[in-house]
């Protein structure tokens, strides 16, 4: 009989409620046992329906907050994995509030991952992107049913970033022409460390993945799922530009607040949704097929959550994160934040290391493969022969 592995989930949220409550419950229901939520300075009602879904999966959901606005991605899951460990789990899942596994006949992760050979530390899977209607309303669980419209991409060659914000811009692409990079779930194989997004592992550094069938297991993912998640992706944008991060990195948020400040939001809005405004846009619209896997999927979700709260703690409504601080885990991120940044030092100084090792290797063999060196090989040779004749001279004296 086979084990069945202990997975745990793993969360970065930010502005995310009550996208939040249907993520995790999804997670819990269906192919996590405990999910690890970072709740970072959340504005709206994330802290309260965080204390809310606790009461309900007690022990398998653990809560840990940040106030700070600080917005370092990698380090912050990167340290909840490290939390997570002290729990012994068999693998590890990082998702995010907008993401939902989908399975073949509604397979468990769980499952899945038992099937896995011991020889592969993680393995890679497919991030379909879906598309939101126009009109639709987070609170309202009813609009979820309607989320049917798959993207299709139509744009396959490699492109810098800045060159897909570029054409966005300019009208030439659709955000959902560009495919979504695939990610990975890890065994919990010791020493981990998750590149930004969950796109790539850092450490072990040569890690043996197994890429699995997007019909066998796939996420389902709402980049775009409302009006109001796109202003707080404007802010989010805003942010990471004044905080001077690389215009490669969160270059989907940094675009969108680069079409506020042109006052086309509205006009990105209606070309990126299904509804009657779409014949207005003058941008190019998005491909897609209609399929009801996310809505199977996402069903029993729905009327757990129906069940468990009522309308108005669903509503979307903004706070001061600094007066939400009335409850804390155990253990305060904080206190492990320290040790991760000293990994993350590490693993930098490790790549640099790694990169000045290939840059010589790579000088030796231009060297090597030389005419010039070729063509010396024999006074080398002569060299060497005479360097060796003299040092047994010597030592013959002595």
């Amino acid at each position: 009989m086979k084990n069945i592995p202990k997975v745990f989930g793993l969360i970065h949220a930010k502005d995310d409620w009550p996208l939040l409550a249907l993520s995790i419950s999804h997670a819990l229901m269906h192919h996590v046992d405990e999910v690890y939520v970072l709740n970072h300075a959340s504005a709206d009602r994330s802290s309260e329906g965080l204390q809310h879904l606790q009461g309900l999966w007690k022990d398998r959901i653990h809560i840990f907050n940040w106030y700070h606005g600080q917005y370092w991605q990698e380090l912050f899951i990167n340290a909840l994995i490290m939390i997570s460990q002290a729990s012994s789990p068999d693998w590890l899942y990082v998702f995010d509030a907008d993401e939902f596994l989908i399975t073949k006949d509604f397979r468990s992760l769980k499952s899945i991952l038992s099937d896995v050979d011991r020889e592969y530390s993680a393995i890679r899977y497919e991030v379909q992107n879906w598309i939101s209607i126009e009109e639709f309303d987070e609170a309202d669980l009813n609009h979820y049913r309607m989320l049917q419209y798959r993207s299709v991409a139509n744009s396959f060659i490699q492109m810098y970033p800045t060159v897909y914000v570029d054409e966005i811009l300019n009208g030439n692409l659709n955000f959902f022409d560009v495919p979504f990079p695939s990610k990975v779930i890890l065994r919990n194989n010791g020493a981990l460390w998750l590149g930004v997004g969950a796109h790539s592992i850092r450490k072990p550094l040569r890690s043996h993945t197994l890429a699995v069938s997007s019909d066998e297991l796939k996420v389902a993912h709402f980049p775009l799922l409302s009006r109001s998640k796109l202003r707080r992706k404007v802010h989010h944008g805003q942010r990471l530009i004044q905080d001077g991060f690389s215009s490669t990195h969160g270059w989907q948020s940094q675009m969108i607040y680069k079409f506020s400040q042109k006052n086309e939001l509205d006009e990105f809005w209606r070309s990126h949704t299904i509804g009657s405004g779409n014949d207005s846009s003058r941008r190019t619209l998005p491909s897609f097929i209609i399929e009801n896997g996310f809505l199977q999927t996402i069903e029993p979700t729905l009327r757990f959550v129906e069940k468990s709260w009522n309308s108005s703690m669903l509503t979307v409504t903004e706070r001061d994160p600094s007066t939400q601080g009335l409850y804390d885990s155990p253990i305060t991120f904080g206190t492990i934040i320290q040790s991760a940044r000293s990994l993350q030092l590490m693993l930098l100084e490790r790549d640099a290391a790694i990169a000045e090792r290939d840059a010589a290797i790579a000088e030796r063999d231009l060297v090597i493969n030389s005419s010039t060196w070729r063509y010396t090989a024999f006074i080398r040779r002569i060299f060497q022969y005479t360097r060796t004749y003299i040092k047994r001279r010597l030592q013959g004296r002595s």
